[in-house]
């Protein structure tokens, strides 16, 4: 009786919002978001070519353009459409002022970066050191300077834009973190524009939120680190590659009446999947590795099944795309090259610095990827480096204080995904004949292969897209697998994935504010003491940012070269990630 019920519910639910569901609507506003960041990034990187730096206005004019999808809509949708991106704008920013950056990068180089950047740095053409007003700042040029800067210049352009409206107590810095939840709001609503083609919306509003707010994006989400943000580019790509297949294989059996709108909807998607590729080589090294391999295994896709005027515009858009890639990032891309350096030094070439020696447990300095991967996926969730050992847990199972955070090294995407992956295992095996359609197993291949090329595949932030293979496998089974034994397998997977996701959903809110709250008892302390005597700090360079905080706060001090023989006793200041010393005793 029980189940009966159960069923009838979400029978009806799923009814209703099948009803409220507008698919012209969905995507359209997901056009707005990402169409957004994408000509805000191209904005400001294409005006470092021509010497224009980051002002206050790439923004209101990327805002503008992003509303061209919007204003081309019917009138209802309009004004449906407005209230959506309004309401996401305004909720993006104010959770980023909400929640304060806890990361070990973000509040290091990531803000440097930011900070330069919004206050007129261009990076084509000029050093930090060659920032003479912000020298007191200057830390951490190796992988500022040389490292890719999406992230860094959508934040720095959203700050420039709102610091001289924003309220004096707020620390504007944070509010360019709104980039990661316009990203993660966008990847949702297009990803739910596609997949309710094929199963119902309130099943692809399911897949499409956890997709989008994986453990990656849901730990990062409130920080300056840009994996989540890398996680969310993937997600558009692969799910532009679906949407552009599916009016392709429209285009063929269409009547002479349905071309041009066939035609033009194509034409959109190819260029979602071109601004999801310009993104995902933008933000990081490896994302290039990644945009590369999905562009060209979907080009190898449409040559080996299809005749070669199927491929012909792909080819034009990887050329295209790959010219705007160059471009955009012509710091650090072509600035490496210039001074001598591989074009992705300091992680590449002869120069090149290994970031992992240290970070990864100091069993697996001998073993493989493939075992390592093994190692990470059947472990305790736990933020294990070389001073540690993994410890191999039961699937299904979850010990005291598992939850992912900014940084998990270790089975990063929660306690229960290795109950996931095999019970996704199984279903590709029992039900291997409908996984085995070209459509289905290219799309999984294309996934798996993307993350398998990655050395370091066992580092859940190195390989968000790892986490849509269930999540593919769950939305494939909806529309495969219809026997009593699949219904039954598929309820399993989605239990088991939307437990995993209630295990790590709330970590970004209780990190995020209970570092701003930690933060701002600092400053307050900080303020107190400097109406009464000399504050002196001494900062190494790693958090320099809680140096501009205490600007911001307009709280008086005087930074020390040096905490040696110092003219007050210092102490580490407390929720420091770096060496950095104060002359307040405690809290």
């Amino acid at each position: 009786m029980l189940l009966h019920r159960t069923i009838s519910l979400l029978q009806a639910l799923e009814s209703s919002f099948a009803r409220f569901y507008c698919a012209r609507l969905t995507f359209t506003t997901a056009c707005v978001f990402l169409g957004f960041l994408c000509a805000l990034f191209m904005l400001a990187s294409l005006g470092f070519l021509l010497h224009i730096p980051i002002t206050p206005l790439h923004l209101p004019l990327a805002f503008a353009i992003s509303l061209i999808p919007l204003f081309l809509a019917k009138s209802r949708e309009i004004l449906l459409g407005g209230a959506a991106v309004l309401g996401g704008f305004s909720l993006s920013l104010t959770l980023s002022a909400l929640l304060y950056d806890y990361s070990w990068d973000g509040r290091a180089y990531h803000q440097i970066g930011i900070y330069y950047l919004s206050n007129g740095w261009n990076p084509v053409w000029q050093k930090m050191a060659d920032i003479e007003p912000l020298l007191p700042y200057l830390s951490h040029e190796i992988w500022v300077e040389h490292y890719l800067k999406f992230s860094e210049v959508v934040a720095s352009s959203i700050v420039s834009a709102l610091a001289p409206i924003a309220p004096s107590s707020l620390d504007t810095i944070e509010l360019g973190k709104a980039l990661n939840f316009i990203a993660a709001f966008g990847a949702f609503l297009y990803s739910l524009s596609v997949l309710a083609k094929f199963i119902s919306p309130l099943s692809a509003a399911i897949i499409s939120l956890f997709a989008s707010f994986s453990p990656v994006v849901g730990a990062q989400i409130a920080t300056y680190y840009v994996d989540g943000l890398l996680s969310c580019a993937l997600l558009v790509a692969f799910c532009a590659i679906i949407d552009r297949e599916f009016y392709r294989r429209k285009l063929v059996d269409s009547s002479p009446n349905e071309i041009k709108a066939i035609s033009q909807a194509l034409f959109a998607r190819s260029s979602i999947l071109a601004g999801a590729l310009l993104a995902m080589a933008s933000i990081k090294l490896t994302g290039v590795a990644y945009a590369g391999f999905i562009g060209l295994g979907y080009l190898v896709y449409l040559l080996w099944f299809y005749p070669f005027k199927d491929s012909k515009p792909i080819i034009v858009l990887g050329l295209i795309t790959g010219s705007l890639i160059i471009a955009c990032n012509a710091n650090p891309l072509l600035t490496n090259l210039a001074n001598g350096k591989h074009f992705g030094y300091p992680l590449l070439g002869k120069e090149k610095i290994n970031i992992i020696i240290g970070q990864q447990p100091k069993m697996f300095d001998e073993l493989n990827s493939g075992t390592k991967l093994l190692y990470s996926l059947f472990s305790r969730t736990q933020n294990c480096t070389a001073q540690c050992t993994p410890q191999l847990k039961a699937p299904f199972s979850h010990l005291h204080d598992e939850a992912p955070n900014v940084d998990t090294r270790i089975a990063g995407f929660g306690a229960y995904f290795s109950g996931a992956v095999l019970l996704s295992a199984l279903m590709l095996v029992l039900f291997r004949q409908g996984f085995r359609r070209k459509e289905i197993l290219g799309l999984l291949l294309l996934v798996a292969g993307s993350f398998l090329i990655n050395p370091e595949s066992w580092w859940a932030r190195y390989v968000p897209q790892m986490y849509f293979l269930p999540l593919l496998v769950l939305g494939v089974s909806y529309y495969l697998c219809k026997a009593p034994l699949g219904s039954l397998l598929r309820i399993a997977l989605l239990v088991t994935i939307t437990i995993n996701f209630t295990t790590y959903a709330k970590q970004f809110y209780k990190h995020g504010s209970h570092y701003k709250q930690a933060t701002l008892a600092r400053l307050d302390s900080a303020k107190t003491y400097a109406q009464e005597q000399t504050l002196y700090i001494y900062s190494n360079g790693w958090e320099h940012s809680f140096l501009h905080k205490l600007e911001s706060a307009k709280i008086p001090f005087t930074r020390l070269d040096s905490k040696e023989n110092p003219p007050a006793p210092l102490f580490v200041v407390p929720y420091s990630l770096g060496e950095i010393y104060w002359s307040i005793e405690s809290l």
